[in-house]
Parts: C-alpha cells; structure tokens; sequence
C-alpha cells in the first residue's frame, strides 16, 4: 500500500509539471507580424479593400515611416503597464509641410508624458525623435497564473485627428526584424519577475462605435493603429515560489496531524495529539492560507478563476476532511477496525497525498486543454 501510494505521488508530480512545462513553452509567433515592407504593404491593403481607401493606405506620400525603442517597462497592477523610452517619426521631403508631427498612446492615462528629445535631417529625410513616459492600460487576462503569457502593446496614432496619414513600422531602423526576433528594448532593460519572448509590429483595426459626429468615411474611422508589442512569459520559479510554497507546507502540516493519528494512547500523549488540538492547528492553517488567497485575489480583482486559486479551494477541503477525519477517528462511537480508520487510519494516510496531487493533476490537463 505504502510503496503504491509513493509511486502514485510521484507519478502525479510528473504529469502536473510536464504539463506547466508544455504550457510554459507554448509560445508562438504571432502571424500578423510586420517583418519587412513587403509585409507592411499586403496587411494595408487587407485592411483597405477596394476604392479611394486603399490608394490612400497604400500610398507612401500618405505613409510616415515611425519607431518605437523601450527603456523600461514595469506592471503597476493587473491593468496598468508604466513604459518608458523613445519614439520617432522620419518625414520625407514635403511631408513635414503637410503632416503634423507627433505621435498620441491611445491607451495611455494619467501620468503620461512626451517630449521632443532631437530632430535631424539625414539624406533629404527629417527625423524627429520624442522621449516618452507613459501608463498604459490593458485588459490582460490572468486565467492560466502564474503559467502565462501577456503581450504588451503601445498603440500608435498621428497626433492630429483629422489628417488623412498611415503611421508604418520604421524597420529599417532595426537590425533584425524577423520572427521570434527581440528588437527596440534596451538589451539592460529589468522585467521584475518575467522574461522576455519577442518583440514585433502589427496592425490593428479600429472598432469604433462612432462617427465622432464626422461623416463616415473620415480618415480616423477607416486608418488601423500601428502597434509596437512586447511578449513576456511570467518566470516560474519567482511566482511558485511566492505562492506554491505556503500551500504545500500547509498540506504537509495537515498530514503530520493525520500521520500521527493513532489508538495507542501513549502515542497519543506524547504527541500531546487531541481533538481540540487537531482542530485549532487546522484552523490556524485556515487562516493562513485564506490570507494569502485574499492577497492574490488582490492583485488580479477584475479576473475570473485562476488556475492557482484551484490549489487554494482544494486546501480549503482537505483543511475541513483534516479536521471532520480527527473529530471521527477519536469519537468513541465511531468503529475503528475497519474502512478508512482501519490499523490506525493506514488507509487515509496512504490516499492523503495521491489523492490531493491525483485531482492537482486532472485539473491542471483539463484547465490547459
């Protein structure tokens, strides 16, 4: 029995990390990626169709080549991202006469900030360079924490509204622009507790659900937002380590309290084990692990389940089994040569950790399939 339930136990604590370490790596190239002009061009014209609209993306009079480089880049909280660096944009010749210079984070809230930090002309073509702060805000998705990943995106608009302009990657200005490739982010930059996967440019389309009081067919309704994105995965051992680590303490502190279940009354007494002392140790792990829940519950409010907080409402169970298990094994009216309670409980110590990991396992295949 006892040599069963090792092998079961370790089985199960196979299966449950191959699986965190199959979603850890599961990471693809996005394949809306802008790698090189000729990328740039056919994504427009799927953006643009047919008529006067397409001409006007497509035409590189119309076009204003603008880049993006990253300093630093820190989450405030769930939904705030605080991201800091440059941003250019390279004028050809007359189009600094007809465009306004200047570029608008569309997600970006208070704090934010931008400054012109340099302006060149180079080969007929003026650069104009800004340093920026700015918070932007994001509705991330949490479900799969701490096994996740999150992709930042700074969304880039021409600062004036009514300019009929395309913002377009600046790819040139980066030495490799390819897929799974990382470019525009300090190569020094820290990303407190992830790490990063790639960076690249895209497209997005804009879903607006008004016409501003313009006609239809102004430019701001029909232009897709360029998008600078950053993909990050969340690194494993920092966030198990700060989450994991109390719930598996506290499992092994609830199966001391059953291991040591026993009718031999010395035993008993040297444990100092009784019924009012099981429950206090099990109410105290309670509270321990309903604080921690609360506090990562804090962190992501706006999110449904996460994966973690299953581990969390088994605990809450196996803390209540723990406690109803010590009451009915030293309750005198309770028989104790047979089922569960059988040779001292052999039976219940032997499924205590097969069991927990057996259900830790299916959870963990059914919530990432």
């Amino acid at each position: 029995m006892k040599k069963i339930s090792i092998i079961l136990t370790v089985l199960f604590v196979l299966l449950t990390m191959w699986k965190w370490y199959l979603e850890h790596s599961s990471y693809e190239p996005n394949s809306s990626q802008l790698v090189d002009a000729g990328s740039v061009a056919a994504h427009l014209k799927s953006f643009a169709g047919e008529g006067d609209q397409a001409s006007a993306l497509v035409n590189p009079k119309k076009q204003i080549r603008t880049g993006v480089y990253v300093d630093s880049l820190r989450f405030k909280s769930a939904n705030d991202v605080y991201v800091s660096g440059y941003v250019w944009q390279v004028f050809m010749a007359g189009q600094e006469r007809e465009f306004t210079a200047g570029i608008v984070f569309p997600d970006a809230v208070e704090g934010s900030s931008i400054e012109e930090a340099y302006r060149e002309t180079k080969n007929g073509e003026l650069v104009i360079g800004w340093y920026f702060e700015a918070n932007l805000r994001q509705a991330f998705k949490y479900d799969d924490y701490p096994i996740d990943h999150k992709t930042v995106w700074i969304k880039l608009l021409p600062k004036d509204f009514h300019e009929d302009v395309q913002l377009v990657p600046d790819l040139g200005s980066y030495t490799n622009t390819s897929k799974d490739s990382t470019f525009g982010i300090a190569s020094d930059i820290v990303l407190e507790g992830w790490d990063l996967c790639e960076s690249f440019y895209d497209f997005m389309p804009v879903n607006f659900d008004t016409n501003f009081g313009l006609h239809n067919q102004h430019p701001k309704l029909q232009i897709p937002e360029l998008t600078f994105n950053i993909v990050i995965q969340r690194q494993l051992f920092s966030a198990f380590m700060i989450n994991i680590t109390l719930i598996l303490v506290s499992m092994a502190l609830l199966f001391s309290l059953v291991i040591m279940m026993s009718t031999d009354d010395k035993l008993n007494e040297a444990f100092g084990l009784s019924v009012s002392s099981s429950i206090a140790t099990c109410a105290g792990i309670f509270f321990a692990i309903l604080i921690a829940h609360i506090s990562l519950r804090e962190q992501f409010p706006s999110s449904g389940i996460l994966y973690l907080e299953y581990f969390y409402v088994l605990a809450y169970f196996y803390i209540l089994g723990t406690a109803l298990a010590t009451y009915l094994f030293y309750c005198e009216h309770v028989p104790k040569d047979r089922g569960l309670f059988k040779q001292d409980a052999q039976l219940l110590k032997c499924l205590f950790w097969p069991v927990y990991l057996g259900l830790m396992c299916v959870i963990t295949w059914l919530h990432f399939t």
